[in-house]
């Protein structure tokens, strides 16, 4: 599956498409992962027992904009331990494409398809997500600096070895600036997801990462491509 994903974005992004902007950046990413994993029962009362871990992980991130599309893939790598010692630490990763529709200036619809793995010394677990969700953005102040925010839901959710949730939903926050007259682009991204699971297996999902993106952006302009940043997105 994350192949498959992969060979998505890559076809996407194909150069041949005549894109009027591609960009290339390299990423730093911390998640966090939080799960409620069951409950214990003392004279107290019932306890929810609570997984988390967090990491850094590091990839790169390729994106194309055409007249009203963009399309883009990610691919993240790391580790991911754990905070209170329940589980073993962890090697994480996910290879994420999206595809977004400019229905309106500043509103779009988006899809994306993520494959997300862990491995411990217990073994390997792998979710497949896909979402449908919409965009708005805005430019602050300047066509070079611009905020948008997104919602998701996520109708189909799938991990091996295990239950799937019977509801899933995510959000999205980023800010982008590209310096004027620089092939320069700087990112800030927060994403949270949330899975809900059936009542009886006593179990829910976060699963927050924070992405920090350097890179560069080549337009298309006059049949030319030029490294420079003249306005848009």
């Amino acid at each position: 599956m994350m192949s498959r994903a992969l060979l998505i974005g890559c076809c996407a992004v194909s150069p041949s498409l005549a894109a009027q902007s591609i960009s290339l950046q390299g990423r730093v990413a911390f998640p966090l992962s939080s799960s409620q994993v069951g409950v214990a029962f003392d004279s107290t009362g019932r306890h929810r027992l609570i997984d988390r871990g967090g990491g850094v992980w590091g990839g790169l991130a390729l994106e194309a904009r055409v007249v009203g599309f963009s399309a883009s893939v990610t691919g993240l790598r790391g580790g991911l331990g754990d905070s209170n010692g329940m589980f073993p630490a962890r090697d994480g990763g996910e290879v994420s494409a999206l595809v977004r529709y400019e229905v309106h200036p500043g509103i779009a619809l988006e899809t994306r398809h993520t494959t997300r793995v862990f491995v411990s010394a217990v073994g390997r677990q792998q979710w497949v997500a896909w979402g449908i969700g919409v965009l708005g953005s805005r430019k602050l102040g300047s066509e070079f600096v611009h905020a948008s925010g997104a919602i998701e839901y996520l109708p189909v959710v799938r991990i091996t070895g295990g239950v799937n949730p019977s509801f899933g939903i995510a959000a999205d926050l980023a800010l982008t600036v590209m310096p004027r007259r620089t092939p320069v682009v700087l990112s800030a991204g927060y994403r949270i997801e949330k899975f809900s699971f059936p009542y009886i297996t006593y179990r829910a999902e976060q699963f927050e990462v924070l992405t920090l993106s350097l890179g560069v952006r080549m337009q298309r302009q006059d049949g030319r491509w030029t490294l420079t940043n003249r306005g848009g997105q």
